[in-house]
């Protein structure tokens, strides 16, 4: 479960989110729906530790986190609205997954590569496609095929995007 209690974010003085609370099961899966403006992306951005929030706290499975930071960064995955931005251009989907695992040190190091490629199989990307690097991915979809499963590599993770 993923909770948040009492954020606020400024920018500039003025408020982007004040005192926001918010509680969501696990497996559970909820839109935030607003104007332009209104602070979804900001909540996301501060959940996942790419902004700092002024006040508040986010629980994860009833333990504080901060975000961006030890437990937080490792369970709760920012999934970017252009999943370019997260892929680097020098690796390979696969070494993009593999990065993951070992960066997090996710199960058995001889195990990693084959846990790579189970998950993006799952996405029915073949192998051939994992070989290639983003700028060789073709359409929207692909790109976006391979930033899920750096994201998922932990079956505990909140997923926010």
């Amino acid at each position: 479960m993923l909770a948040i209690k009492n954020l606020s974010k400024t920018f500039y003085g003025q408020p982007v989110l004040d005192n926001i609370s918010l509680s969501i099961g696990a497996g559970e899966v909820v839109g935030l729906i607003g104007r332009s403006g209104a602070g979804k992306s900001t909540l996301a951005r501060c959940l996942t530790g790419l902004e700092t929030a002024e006040s508040g706290k986010v629980f994860l499975d009833h333990h504080a986190v901060v975000p961006g930071q030890g437990c937080g960064r490792q369970h709760i995955q920012y999934l970017w609205q252009d999943p370019r931005q997260s892929l680097s251009p020098y690796l390979t989907a696969e070494n993009a997954v593999l990065e993951t695992l070992n960066g997090f040190k996710i199960g058995p190091v001889a195990t990693r590569r084959d846990r790579a490629q189970q998950l993006l199989a799952s996405l029915d990307l073949t192998m051939d496609v994992c070989a290639r690097r983003p700028h060789a991915l073709s359409g929207g979809a692909m790109p976006a095929r391979c930033t899920c499963p750096r994201s998922v590599c932990r079956t505990e993770n909140a997923h926010i995007g």
